[in-house]
């Protein structure tokens, strides 16, 4: 697993096409917010989407964020699973929560990339994952401890907040949301980068009965 080459990569993807990117991101935390996770798998789509057109020199715009959306049901329904199977790890503390994401986050490109229905790329992340399972996690850990790291503040501002320091608790929710704004798109380049990688000499059947067994 060329886990530094893919996040030198990630970094050189953002720089060339930083518009699309940055600014599909944050609309998709919006959109996966306001939903309560809900929508999270139309956003993970979006810019699974964006990035891996931008890593194939095509040039992305913003609207390409939405086109997964022409698909609804199966990146809802992904997304959904996928929220709450990462949700019942958070609840079991850190290590079963990164283990649901280095599992199941192949899930994404694979609907956007292969066109697959949401349980054949559930089993297509599985499958893929188990190539490598320790590269596969290891990568996808360090890629979102950079996301999700940039919302430490505003768990300090909450914090802050709970003990009688409102300002102090404001600022660090919003320096927590500006920075995760940012970082994420990071985790998800990461993740888009490695998947072009590994599958370019992959068959198209990625996940047909010879990669489940």
């Amino acid at each position: 697993m060329k886990i530094r080459e893919y996040f030198e990569d990630a970094v050189d993807l953002i720089k060339q096409d930083p518009e699309p990117i940055l600014i599909g991101n944050l609309i998709g935390m919006l959109l996966a917010a306001g939903s309560l996770g809900l929508l999270s798998g139309l956003y993970l789509c979006g810019v699974f989407h964006v990035c891996l057109k931008a890593r194939r020199g095509q040039k992305p715009e913003i609207r390409d964020f939405f086109a997964p959306m022409e698909r609804f049901f199966d990146p809802f329904l992904a997304g959904g699973l996928f929220a709450l199977a990462f949700t019942l790890g958070l609840a079991l503390y850190l290590v079963p929560a990164a283990l649901v994401a280095g599992l199941l986050i192949w899930t994404f490109p694979i609907l956007v990339d292969r066109r697959e229905r949401w349980d054949a790329a559930l089993m297509g992340s599985l499958s893929f994952a188990r190539r490598d399972y320790a590269g596969t996690l290891l990568l996808v850990g360090l890629a979102y401890a950079v996301g999700w790291g940039g919302l430490l503040p505003a768990l300090l501002g909450v914090l802050l907040w709970n003990l009688g320091f409102p300002w102090l608790g404001i600022g660090g929710v919003f320096l927590g949301l500006v920075l995760a704004a940012f970082l994420l798109p990071f985790t998800h380049a990461v993740i888009a980068v490695a998947w072009e990688d590994q599958t370019s000499e992959i068959p198209q059947d990625l996940v047909d009965a010879s990669w489940i067994r």
